[in-house]
């Protein structure tokens, strides 16, 4: 298969898992989160303020988030929770699906030619998100422990 036929696999791929996570976000988010956010610490104001941003910014975030790692396959949810129209959704989801597919598609053309050296490195690579996404998670914590009013010594 060839770099075109890549990007038109992996985009349609894309599409596809983008359309369930909106399907999933839309028919099953809201009450999931009703009786479990709490454990995930969400209540209703941060479900209120992500319908008030999506409606605001919805298609920036969904074109934004499809090149950023995690976030690019968790953005869906919100959207279909946020009941983002299904027209932009789809329109954005494709332009930044393709986007960031092609550019996949060609680094991995350039670095099949150095394989070796690929592998020899990128461990370095994956404590680097590891420990990113820790500290994301306890800032997330945190903040939220905060807000509340349970953080540790208060």
């Amino acid at each position: 298969m060839g770099w075109p036929g890549v990007i038109v696999a992996a985009t349609l791929g894309s599409i596809c898992g983008s359309l369930v996570g909106y399907a999933i976000g839309k028919f099953g988010g809201r009450p999931f989160l009703s009786r479990f956010g709490r454990y995930v610490l969400l209540d209703s104001r941060d479900l209120a303020a992500t319908d008030r941003f999506f409606q605001r910014r919805g298609s920036l975030t969904v074109l934004v988030s499809r090149f950023i790692p995690i976030i690019r396959h968790l953005i869906s949810i919100p959207a279909g929770m946020a009941s983002m129209k299904l027209a932009p959704f789809v329109v954005f989801t494709v332009i930044g699906a393709c986007l960031w597919n092609s550019f996949l598609a060609w680094c991995g053309f350039q670095l099949q030619k150095n394989w070796g050296t690929v592998l020899r490195y990128s461990h370095w690579i994956d404590i680097g998100v590891v420990v990113l996404i820790a500290a994301l998670l306890a800032w997330y914590i945190g903040r939220h422990l905060a807000r509340r009013g349970h953080a540790p010594g208060a």
